[in-house]
């Protein structure tokens, strides 16, 4: 809580002071203030920080990615105020923008935050190509927002804005949304194929299906029309994907492709174990 909202309640100074000369209140920022004893979270620590900063402060960048659940390690407490206002608050990162508009932010748990295009539009400028790969790779996988939309923010907030090319560039590799490169379980398999003198696959190949669209599998051996197909929680993580994903393989089986599912976990406890296993299907 805030000084403000305190005494808004009835408190007077003199009330508050008491409170936290007795050790009742905590002082997180100067004017904000926790209940001792309670609980201690992250979430509280990035809430104090906005109310501190007040005015249209938000979480932003990495504080903003971990309120949305988006792939951030160790995330710092990093907010954002709008230009001119200079804030400096102990333990906090302070972004100052010129644009912070309506459709760019909203509230999570009761924190003001960026949106979900915005927040990854500002991490561009402070995550190596790597990490935002991953954050715009669970974007997509989760159906938070369209890729269009995400694509015409970047285009409204551009000029010159860092690591726009970086995400531009991301984005292009996406044309439709689609995963295009290997996630880490993937590009692990891919190494144990290749120190275990199996046969590389090709990647994303296009196989057409008999009632229309097409099919995007993992890992593919076209000679063999045997398929590797990587499995996660995160890429199938509801009934629609579940089902989506089943009605693909039959199509596929009835094209006389051979489907191998191997999950991303197995792959991680034993990457030679898998490989040994593909062998085996491609009859080696």
């Amino acid at each position: 809580m805030t000084r403000p909202q305190a005494q808004r309640c009835g408190l007077s100074p003199a009330a508050v002071g008491r409170r936290l000369e007795g050790g009742r209140w905590e002082r997180l920022h100067q004017g904000v203030y926790r209940l001792a004893g309670g609980g201690r979270s992250f979430d509280q620590k990035i809430l104090a920080a906005c109310l501190a900063a007040g005015g249209r402060a938000v979480a932003s960048h990495e504080s903003a990615a971990y309120v949305l659940d988006l792939p951030v390690e160790k995330p710092r407490v990093e907010i954002s105020v709008v230009w001119p206002r200079s804030v400096e608050l102990q333990g906090v990162t302070v972004h100052r923008t010129r644009r912070l508009e309506p459709i760019d932010t909203l509230k999570v748990r009761g924190i003001p935050a960026t949106s979900v295009a915005r927040t990854v539009i500002d991490l561009a400028s402070v995550l190596p190509t790597r990490a935002l790969d991953d954050v715009v790779d669970q974007v997509l996988a989760k159906r938070l927002i369209p890729i269009a939309y995400l694509r015409a923010r970047l285009e409204a907030l551009h000029s010159g804005r860092d690591g726009a090319a970086a995400l531009g560039a991301l984005l292009q590799e996406r044309p439709t949304g689609r995963r295009p490169r290997q996630s880490d379980a993937e590009r692990l398999l891919l190494c144990a194929l290749r120190e275990a003198g199996v046969p590389l696959p090709g990647t994303q190949v296009p196989i057409r299906l008999p009632r229309g669209g097409w099919a995007y599998p993992d890992l593919c051996y076209e000679a063999e029309k045997l398929i590797v197909e990587v499995d996660s929680y995160l890429h199938h993580s509801s009934l629609s994907d579940w089902e989506a994903d089943h009605l693909r393989t039959r199509d596929l089986v009835a094209l006389r492709w051979r489907v191998l599912p191997v999950t991303a976990s197995e792959i991680a406890r034993s990457p030679a174990a898998v490989a040994a296993k593909v062998r085996e299907a491609l009859g080696g």
